[in-house]
C-alpha cells in the first residue's frame, strides 16, 4: 500500500476466533455460552454430507446466517434510554491530549481516501446503563423505488453494497489500544471523555465515552456484491441522491439552495443533496454507522424498564453520519458486447428451457414418468430451438437516418441522410457545484483532444489526484456526413449537442453489462418497455410448464429474466453544451451530393452551474449511464455513446 505520509498508514487487525465470535457471531437467541471451536468435519464437509444437526446446532450462526444480530438489527426494539452518540469526522486520526479538526461535510472522498473520526457515547441519565455490544462500520447501500402490491403507491428497497467493521473502534474484552497515539486510557482533557469503553460493559451516570475509527475507501466491491461476478458491477459506485431512510426519511426533503447548488437537512451527520437528477427513491449512499446493543433483561434490571421483549437484544441508541464518495476511475471496458446480444442470448436459454419442458409435458401425457427415462429422450430428440423473434417487439435500426430540414425562404422541407460517428471515444469528467468543491474551483473549459486515463491504472485503493476530477471534455469531436437525393442544399446547419441522463433499475439482478456497444439503440423506452413484456411472458410460461412437470427453472435463468422483467428505465436530457452553426461545403458524387464536416463539444460553464454530474457507474439493481444526443436543425435527435468519470 503506497502512501504519501503517516497519517495514511493503518494497522490491520487479525481477530482471534473468540474475539470474531464475540463481534460478529452472537444470534438474536443468545444463551451466553461461548461458541465452541468447530470441528474439522462441520468445515470440510459439504453441507448435504453432514449429520442432522441438533436442537443447539440449529441454533449456530455456523449453520444459520440469518439468526445473526448483525443481520436482524432492523428488528430488534429501540427503547427510550439516555444514551447520546455524537459521530464526528475528523482531518487526521484524533490523537489522546490533542485538539482534532471537524471535517466539512461538504468533503468529498475518493478511493484510497481514509475516513477518519470518533465517536462519543455519553449516559446522560442518573443511573447506570449496561450494554452488551458496540460497533462501528462503514456502510454503502443502493436504495429503489418499487410499487407496492396494489401498484399505487411507492415503497424502497434496499442493499447493501459494503458493509466493514472497525475492529479497534467495536467494543470486546480484548479491548485494542494504539499506544503510541494514545498512551493513557484516562479522561482526555481536550473534551473530558474517556477513551474506550469499560470492560465491566456499564456506562456510568453522566459520563462520556469515546473511540477513534479509520476506514479506508475502496475503488473495488467484494466479488460476493454481483452473483455473476460482472467486473464493471464490482467497481464501488459513486454518492447518488439521498437514501430514503436517511434521518427516518427526512433528509429526502431536504431542498437545494439555488445560490449554492446543495441542501441539507440542519441535522448532525445529515446527507447533501444536489441535482443530480436520480430519481425519487434512487440512491447509492455511504455512512458511518454506530449501534450500541444492550440486553433486554439486564436493561430491565438497571433501568426499570418494565416491558417484555421478544428477543434478548434491543437497541440503547444508533447513530449515522452519511459522507460524500466520488469514484473517479476509468469504468470497466473489458468484454463489451452488445446489449441487445446479452438480452438475445438470456432469451435463447429461456425458449431452449421452453421447448424441454414442453417436450416433458408431452412424454407425460403418454406415460413416461420416470425421471432418468424423460431426460433420456428428451436429449436424444434434438429438439428443435424455438425462436423468440415472432413473441417480441422487432425494432428496425439503421446507421444511416434520414433528417428533415426546412428550406428556409422556401416552402416544404429538404430530406437528407446523415450519418454522425464519434472521433475516438466522448469523454466527460464528472463535476459538481463550485460551492462543494475543496476550494471552490469553478467549471473549466479546457478541452482535450486525447484521451489521458487508461485501463492500467486502476488500482484497488487507487487515489485520483485532484486535478483530475476537474470537469471538462476531454475528447469532444464528432464526423457529420450528409447526403442529398433532391439536389435541395442548404447552406448552413445548427448542430445542437445536449447530454441525456440514464437511470436503469430493477428489484432482481440486472443480468446485464452496461458498455458501449448497442447503447444507441437500447437506451430507450419502447426497447426497455418491449423487453419487460417478452420477460413478463417468459416467467408465465415458463412457471407454468415448470409447475407441470415439478421442475423448478434454474436459479441463474430465474434470476435473470426477472431482472429483466422488472428492469425501469428513465432519462433526463440536460443542455449543458455549446450549439453550432455550421457552413456546409456540398460536392457532387454522381447522382446526389454529399457535404461532411467536424463539429466540436464545447461544455457551456453557464449552462452547467448548479448540475451535478456524477461518474457513470452500474451495479446489480442500480446503474447511471449517459449518451450524447445530437439534433440537427429541427430534425430527430442522433445518439452517440458517453462515457463519464
Amino acid at each position: 500500500m503506497d502512501s504519501c505520509s503517516n497519517d495514511e498508514v493503518m494497522e490491520d487487525v487479525l481477530p482471534s476466533f473468540q474475539m470474531h465470535n464475540q463481534l460478529f457471531n452472537r444470534t438474536v437467541l443468545d444463551s451466553k455460552d461461548e461458541i465452541e471451536l468447530p470441528g474439522y468435519e462441520e468445515t470440510s464437509c459439504p453441507y448435504f454430507a453432514r449429520r442432522e444437526l441438533t436442537s443447539e446446532e440449529q441454533v449456530s450462526p455456523l449453520q444459520n446466517p440469518e439468526l445473526l444480530v448483525l443481520n436482524n438489527l432492523n428488528s430488534l426494539r429501540k427503547i427510550n434510554a439516555q444514551v447520546r452518540i455524537t459521530i464526528t469526522l475528523t482531518d487526521q486520526s484524533p490523537l489522546f491530549g490533542e485538539p482534532y479538526k471537524s471535517r466539512s461535510p461538504l468533503h468529498c472522498y475518493y478511493p484510497g481516501d481514509v475516513v477518519n473520526g470518533l465517536v462519543t457515547i455519553e449516559n446522560t441519565g442518573n443511573k447506570i446503563i449496561p450494554f452488551e455490544m458496540f460497533f462501528v462500520s462503514l456502510d454503502g447501500t443502493v436504495t429503489i423505488p418499487q410499487n407496492d402490491v396494489s401498484g399505487t403507491e411507492y415503497t424502497y428497497r434496499k442493499h447493501h453494497l459494503l458493509k466493514s467493521f472497525d475492529l479497534a473502534a467495536c467494543f470486546h474484552e480484548c479491548d485494542l489500544w494504539q499506544l503510541e497515539k494514545s498512551p493513557c486510557t484516562g479522561k482526555d482533557p481536550v473534551d473530558g471523555a474517556i477513551f474506550g469503553l469499560p470492560n465491566s460493559r456499564k456506562l456510568q451516570p453522566h459520563t462520556k465515552y469515546k473511540k477513534t475509527f479509520a476506514f479506508r475507501l475502496p475503488s473495488f466491491l467484494l466479488d460476493s456484491a454481483c452473483n455473476r461476478q460482472y467486473e464493471s458491477h464490482l467497481q464501488a459506485p459513486s454518492s447518488l441522491g439521498v437514501n430514503p431512510f436517511a434521518n427516518n426519511g427526512r433528509a429526502a426533503n431536504a431542498k437545494i439552495r439555488a445560490g449554492l447548488g446543495y441542501g441539507h437537512l440542519d441535522e448532525s451527520g445529515a446527507p447533501i443533496v444536489t441535482t443530480n437528477f436520480n430519481e425519487p427513491g434512487q440512491s447509492v449512499s455511504y455512512s458511518l454507522s454506530v449501534n450500541i446493543l444492550a440486553r433486554s433483561e439486564e436493561i430491565a434490571k438497571h433501568v426499570n424498564y418494565q416491558k417484555s421483549y421478544e428477543l434478548p437484544f434491543v437497541i440503547l441508541e444508533e447513530s449515522s453520519a452519511f459522507l460524500r464518495f466520488t469514484n473517479t476511475n476509468q469504468p470497466i471496458t473489458e468484454g463489451d458486447v452488445d446489449l441487445q446480444l446479452q438480452v438475445d442470448k438470456i432469451e435463447h436459454q429461456a425458449a431452449e428451457l421452453e421447448v424441454t419442458l414442453e417436450e416433458k409435458c408431452k412424454l407425460h401425457k403418454i406415460g413416461v414418468t420416470d425421471q432418468n427415462v424423460l431426460e433420456d429422450l428428451v436429449a436424444s430428440d434434438h429438439i428443435a430451438k424455438k425462436k423468440s423473434s415472432d413473441e417480441g417487439e422487432e425494432l428496425d435500426f439503421f446507421d444511416i437516418h434520414k433528417i428533415k430540414l426546412n428550406r428556409g425562404f422556401l416552402k416544404g422541407e429538404v430530406e437528407l441522410e446523415v450519418k454522425v460517428q464519434n472521433i475516438g471515444q466522448i469523454v466527460l469528467h464528472s463535476f459538481e457545484p463550485a460551492s462543494l468543491g475543496p476550494e471552490g474551483t469553478a467549471l473549466q473549459e479546457s478541452f482535450l483532444k486525447e484521451i489521458l486515463l487508461n485501463s492500467s491504472g486502476i488500482h484497488m485503493f487507487k487515489k485520483v489526484a485532484s486535478g483530475t476530477v476537474l470537469p471538462s471534455i476531454k475528447s469532444g469531436e464528432i464526423h457529420i456526413s450528409l447526403k442529398s437525393l433532391d439536389g435541395m442544399l442548404p447552406k448552413n446547419i445548427m448542430v445542437k449537442p445536449s447530454l441525456r441522463v440514464v437511470n436503469l433499475h430493477s428489484s432482481a439482478h440486472i443480468p446485464l453489462h452496461f458498455g458501449l456497444k448497442g447503447t444507441e439503440r437500447f437506451y430507450n423506452y419502447q426497447t426497455v418497455i418491449g423487453i419487460n413484456r417478452r420477460f413478463e411472458r417468459w416467467d408465465a410460461q415458463l412457471k407454468s410448464l415448470c409447475k407441470e412437470t415439478g421442475q423448478p427453472i434454474p436459479r441463474q435463468l430465474h434470476e435473470d429474466i426477472l431482472g429483466l422483467k422488472y428492469l425501469r428505465y428513465r432519462e433526463h436530457s440536460i443542455d449543458i453544451f455549446e450549439p453550432q452553426r455550421v457552413q456546409l461545403d456540398w460536392r457532387s458524387t454522381g447522382p446526389a451530393y454529399e457535404s461532411e464536416f467536424t463539429a466540436t463539444i464545447v461544455l457551456d460553464v453557464k449552462k452547467a452551474h448548479g448540475y451535478h454530474i456524477i461518474p457513470e457507474f452500474q451495479t446489480c439493481f442500480l446503474s447511471r449511464r449517459y449518451m450524447l444526443d445530437i439534433k440537427l436543425g429541427g430534425s430527430k435527435v442522433l445518439s452517440l455513446p458517453l462515457r463519464v468519470f
